[in-house]
């Protein structure tokens, strides 16, 4: 939004310009403090995100619980983030549209918060005639999280940016197959341990 775009614009350039050190999350974010705010490399350091222990296998107790809860069926695909144009979803949407008309019997699981500029309704029409398999839970406790993660056949994110993608750690975690986009920090934070695509081509 046009204010939030303001405070970052001029905030954040200031409060970077101040500061005697710069913690920054991924390489990827530390360059762009240099490139964009001008601040010298040298002032910017990088220290990886964690992610909690709670985040592990969860077991197929927890999987056929969290299914239950949530009314999910056995096979599905999970998204966890905030429902905005910045996370792809409409492209995620086609591409899924796509794998269920050539038979894939996985669903599409999408959990979050709703963000701007993005409507459930949207992403239905978007998926056309398999909007049925495409289920938007809403925002999910965290509490949660792990047997989603453990319940899915793989954890699918086509984001356009981001500074890290502790979701995409999150899932990698709890011994899920993960689908990343290779843009912004994501090819940093993943490695070789996940399946790359090219977020512009559903």
């Amino acid at each position: 939004r046009w204010e939030r775009a303001q405070y970052y614009r001029h905030a954040v350039r200031r409060s970077a310009g101040l500061a005697a050190r710069i913690i920054a999350v991924s390489r990827f974010t530390a360059d762009e403090v240099c490139n964009v705010l001008g601040v010298p490399a040298g002032r910017v350091d990088v220290v990886h995100n964690g992610v909690c222990s709670a985040f592990r296998p969860a077991g197929d107790a927890a999987a056929d619980a969290v299914r239950q809860k949530y009314g999910l069926p056995e096979r599905f695909f999970f998204f966890t983030g905030t429902i905005e144009p910045r996370k792809n979803l409409e492209r995620l949407v086609r591409a899924f549209r796509r794998v269920a008309e050539q038979g894939a019997p996985e669903d599409l699981v999408l959990a979050g918060r709703a963000g701007w500029k993005l409507t459930a309704a949207r992403l239905l029409e978007a998926a056309g005639p398999m909007h049925r398999r495409v289920r938007l839970i809403g925002h999910v406790p965290d509490a949660d999280l792990p047997a989603l993660h453990g319940a899915a056949r793989a954890f699918v994110w086509p984001s356009l940016f981001e500074g890290f993608g502790l979701p995409v750690l999150e899932a990698m975690a709890c011994g899920t197959p993960v689908v990343f986009s290779q843009r912004g920090a994501l090819p940093e934070v993943v490695g070789d341990a996940g399946l790359p695509i090219d977020p512009d081509d559903s």
